[in-house]
């Protein structure tokens, strides 16, 4: 599968970005990456999720469940959340990396 050119200009704004970014201040890249995030969505059935719907999917199965289960499904979800933001961090630090040192073999 080929990346689509829109997904490789966002990757390349994003990119662009991280030049002037410090590590704790991500929040400016915020924009370039859900629109990322968005394209990257569009590419394959495979990449497809509903962050809209998700909430109340979620609580119509929570609902469903007895309390126990319930707690479980809460740890579950909890849990992956924490897996997707660590993932999101790490590929920013790997991109922020990279940027940083094309930056420097650029000065050289």
């Amino acid at each position: 599968m080929s990346t689509p050119p829109d997904v490789l200009r966002l990757a390349a704004a994003c990119a662009a970005r991280l030049r002037g970014i410090v590590a704790t201040d991500t929040s400016s890249l915020e924009p370039e990456f859900r629109a990322l995030l968005s394209a990257v969505q569009a590419m394959d059935s495979r990449f497809g999720f509903d962050r809209d719907g998700r909430p109340g999917a979620l609580a119509a199965v929570r609902a469903a469940l007895p309390v126990t289960e319930r707690e479980l499904l809460d740890a579950i979800v909890e849990d992956h959340a924490c897996e997707i933001a660590a993932v999101h961090e790490a590929m920013f630090q790997v991109a922020r990396a990279a940027a940083l040192r094309h930056e420097d073999e650029g000065a050289s």
